[in-house]
Order: structure tokens, then C-alpha cells, then sequence
């Protein structure tokens, strides 16, 4: 599960109560992601052609197909809530979208995509023998 940490001061690590599962890098909702984002730029020709905007809306995909669950472990256990007196937002597709595609929340995106990102949360190395 990812922690979410208060975007104002990333360094001092503040816990927000947030979390995020998350699938690896290598799961099948990952995969299919990316197998949509290339079908997506693959020329008649056969040729890939790619920018940076391209891999940036790419692995964005990426982070909306492997979010699985989230919740809020100070109060909501089936959602997070985006007010103080709002009800929880359900972790669907939709939600995950738009919550990691606004500005004033995408931050959190931003940290899943990291922890996504980090081989070593899904496949923890070896100790030497």
C-alpha cells in the first residue's frame, strides 16, 4: 500500500492517513495499459512514433489502470473524502481519473506513480549468500 504524504513539505514525510493499493509495474492491468497507449501510436506503417506528451499520458494510464483500492485511515475504510463533509469517493476508474487529473489533488497521482515506479516495493532484493 502507498502512504500519501501532505504534498506541502514532501520532506518531512507528513502521513495524510491516505492510502493507495496499488498493482506492479508488471500486472496485467499495467500491461494492458500500456499495450493500449502503444496501439494508440503505432503509424499505418508499422512505426512507433512517440514524445515526451505521449509517455507522460502513457504511464498516467498506467497509474489510473494498477490503482486498485483507496482509503482514508483516519475515518473513510472505503474511500477518501475530497471535503470535510463530503461522503467517501469510491475508488472506481472515473474517480481515479479525475482525482489524479485535477490540479488541486494530482499530487497524489505524482506519489503513486512513484511507488509504482519503484521496482524494489513489488520485488525486494536478494540477500547475498
Amino acid at each position: 500500500d502507498v502512504v500519501i504524504y501532505d504534498p506541502a513539505d514532501l520532506g518531512a514525510k507528513i502521513d495524510t492517513g491516505l492510502r493507495v493499493r496499488i498493482k506492479s509495474l508488471y500486472s496485467n492491468e499495467a500491461r494492458e495499459a500500456v499495450q493500449k497507449a502503444t496501439a494508440a501510436l503505432t503509424l499505418a506503417d508499422g512505426k512507433v512514433e512517440d514524445t515526451q506528451i505521449d509517455w507522460a499520458v502513457n504511464l498516467f494510464e498506467q497509474t489510473v489502470a494498477i490503482t486498485v483500492a483507496w482509503w482514508d485511515e483516519n475515518g473513510a475504510p472505503d474511500g477518501i473524502c475530497e471535503a470535510a463533509d463530503a461522503p467517501p469517493t469510491p475508488c472506481t476508474e472515473p474517480n481515479v481519473r479525475r482525482i489524479y487529473d485535477d490540479p488541486r489533488t494530482g499530487w497524489m497521482q505524482k506519489q503513486v506513480q512513484a511507488a509504482y515506479l519503484d521496482l524494489g516495493r513489488f520485488f525486494p532484493t536478494r540477500n547475498a549468500s
